[in-house]
């Protein structure tokens, strides 16, 4: 009786998810796919992240939804649940076709960082039917709807610059950013907020951020219940903040930026930090050492001060890792069938060589079938290369894939399947369960060159080389407000995902023929000809049989408009709508995937056209001139000497 009270305390719990109060924060960890376990005994992990910011509550529990084959009618099937391999509770299975259960999560058994949660299921369809194992009707399917549910309180005592990106940025909250940046209105304001969005999208590295920027003299503090950032020289600053900057702090501004962390005199609760100095071009470095982790560590208190910074450690791309490298221990795989993902990132700027591989090193059990158990490597979720297990090897084995031949650069995704079968099923279909391991000393061998990328296929490269900006040059109209401040910022937000250094990046009004160029909302007399898709009469035309209607807007890179190597990207819209569409394809992982080739067009409803144009013709514009010319001063040379030659 007590155990049925429990459990429906905790789905009252379930379905009353807005009796909290405001200060209790609740993140739901959600399962996203169906998950099937078939077999006698069959596993599933999940792990979620837990912040070391949280406080956390008693009232965090994991739900449920279970489906379950009509065939399992063994009394004593059970489905038990481990956090971290302590046991959390177990239910019943058989004779039903669904259960929607919870439960209760002892905060002491949840552990800072990830936690792990093991869903074991073991169910028999009549207990003596020495096939189950092989039984297609011996399943239960747990479903997407189905989530880990942790409450918690933000612990915002004793909060230093130290926890930087905290509070600002909350890794794990569905709220991340609660955040506005305040800014100045010069270019090295704006350069500073651009370092420092990709700071943030350093530290939330797979995470779309939605960052908001307002300029200091357009924000009203009573609008928002947010933390701040502000970026902006000491001049510029509220003079609410000012009072929080004494005379040591000024002293130092002259040659220094000043970084302040301090509780908000706007909002109880929140918190403002400061960034600013009587130099401008200071505001920069303080951006630039807000994305060390190691120099934040050095940091005591809630102020420092930095003149001339510049990352001294910088990360290093590493040709040959293995699992233990990257923080697995051995994988173990229990039951007859199983399967454990892993996910191969290759920069968009590189592309693998020939002897890429991949090697997985394995065990596994002795008491399998061997004749009819297997290996198959899913690349992608398609499969691609299976093997047969052996008894010889059980002890050591291992495969291998050509990454070269399954990839070039992105993401890849490899699935290891194994089909264990019980070599004698009437023995081990209660007592025996066959096992895989995926050994930490398996090898990733990815070595890379350098691309140059003429394609948005492999965006965010060209902007990115090597890990850092590709000596870019951001260029920007004369006016720009919060909105076109937020959309920069979230471009660079996830250009920050794929930093590894913060350099090679600047900001002006005009376009420097020397370097790569970023061309914001600009219509430039001096590219038009370049351009296919151009400005004329106050509308946009298109060239090349490139598709365009009224209301689209247009994203082109083009390479040797001033150099054979340098390329311009622009973004270009009649209106606002259009360049915000723009930089949601820019900045959510999902829609850049749907960018390639050198030219695309977004329609008003956010739907993306592409186009690969050969742009030859313009790399070699002044290669060609040059010819002409040449050819032009050799025929008045000869004409010259044919012409003396006959006075004489």
């Amino acid at each position: 009786m007590k155990r049925i009270l429990k459990i429906f305390i905790i789905l009252f719990l379930v379905c009353s998810k807005n009796i909290y109060a405001e200060d209790i924060g609740i993140k739901n960890f959600k399962l996203n796919d169906n998950i099937e376990l078939r077999g006698v005994r069959s596993y599933y992990d999940f792990n979620f992240f837990v912040d070391e910011n949280w406080i956390l509550k008693d009232e965090s529990y994991v739900y449920l939804n279970i489906n379950i084959s009509e065939a399992i009618k063994y009394k004593n099937s059970m489905l038990s649940v481990y956090l971290n391999g302590s046991p959390v509770g177990s239910v019943k299975i058989y004779g039903k076709k669904n259960i929607q259960t919870a439960f209760f999560l002892k905060r002491e058994k949840i552990k800072v960082g990830f936690n792990s949660l093991k869903i074991s299921a073991f169910k028999m369809i009549d207990g003596e039917d020495y096939y189950e194992d092989i039984n297609i009707g011996n399943w239960i399917e747990i479903q997407d709807d189905s989530y880990v549910h942790i409450e918690y309180e933000e612990n915002m005592e004793n909060i230093r610059v130290s926890n930087f990106p905290y509070p600002f940025l909350k890794m794990g909250n569905d709220d991340g950013f609660n955040t506005v940046i305040l800014t100045g209105e010069d270019l090295d304001s704006y350069l500073a907020l651009f370092y420092l969005s990709a700071v943030f999208g350093r530290y939330a590295a797979y995470s779309n951020l939605n960052l908001r920027v307002e300029h200091i003299k357009d924000f009203n503090v009573d609008d928002v219940d947010k933390n701040i950032i502000v970026i902006s020289t000491y001049f510029d600053l509220d003079e609410k903040l000012k009072k929080y900057i004494d005379s040591e702090d000024r002293s130092k501004m002259s040659n220094n930026a000043l970084v302040k962390l301090i509780k908000s005199p706007y909002k109880e609760g929140r918190n403002v930090l400061i960034i600013t100095s009587f130099d401008s071009k200071k505001l920069i470095f303080a951006a630039k050492a807000l994305g060390d982790i190691d120099f934040l560590k050095g940091v005591y208190g809630n102020t420092f001060y930095v003149g001339e910074y510049k990352q001294k450690n910088r990360e290093i791309y590493q040709d040959r890792v293995t699992l233990k490298d990257l923080g697995y221990k051995d994988i173990v795989l229990n039951g007859i069938d199983n399967e454990v993902d892993f996910f191969i990132e290759i920069p968009k700027d590189r592309s693998l060589k020939e002897e890429a591989f991949v090697q997985f090193n394995l065990r596994y059990s002795n008491l399998i079938d061997f004749k009819k158990s297997s290996l198959c490597i899913y690349v992608n979720d398609i499969p691609y290369l299976d093997k047969a297990l052996s008894l010889e090897k059980s002890r050591g084995d291992s495969i291998r894939l050509s990454l070269k031949d399954v990839a070039q650069s992105g993401n890849v995704k490899l699935k290891l399947k194994f089909n264990l079968v019980p070599k004698d099923i009437i023995n081990t279909a209660y007592l025996n369960n066959p096992f895989a391991v995926v050994l930490n000393d398996s090898v990733i061998y990815k070595p890379t060159k350098i691309e140059k990328r003429r394609d948005l296929l492999f965006y965010p490269a060209p902007l990115i080389e090597d890990g850092e900006f590709n000596d870019l040059n951001v260029v920007i109209p004369t006016s720009l407000d919060g909105e076109d401040l937020s959309n920069l910022s979230n471009i660079f937000a996830f250009l920050g995902h794929s930093i590894k250094t913060l350099e090679g990046l600047s900001v002006s009004l005009f376009v420097d023929k020397s370097k790569n160029n970023l061309i914001y909302g600009l219509n430039l007399k001096e590219l038009q000809d370049n351009l296919y898709v151009e400005k004329k009469d106050r509308r946009y035309k298109a060239k090349e049989n490139i598709v365009l209607n009224e209301g689209d807007s247009v994203i082109e890179l083009i390479y040797g408009v001033f150099a054979k190597d340098k390329f311009i990207l622009t973004l270009e819209a009649d209106g606002r709508e259009g360049i915000k569409n723009i930089s949601k394809y820019l900045s959510d992982f999902d829609l850049v995937e749907r960018l390639k080739g050198n030219v695309c067009v977004i329609n008003s409803m956010g739907t993306v056209k592409t186009y690969y144009i050969e742009n030859e013709k313009i790399i070699y514009k002044n290669i060609f001139f040059a010819y002409v010319c040449l050819g032009m001063a050799i025929i008045v040379f000869i004409v010259l000497i044919y012409t003396n030659k006959y006075k004489e």
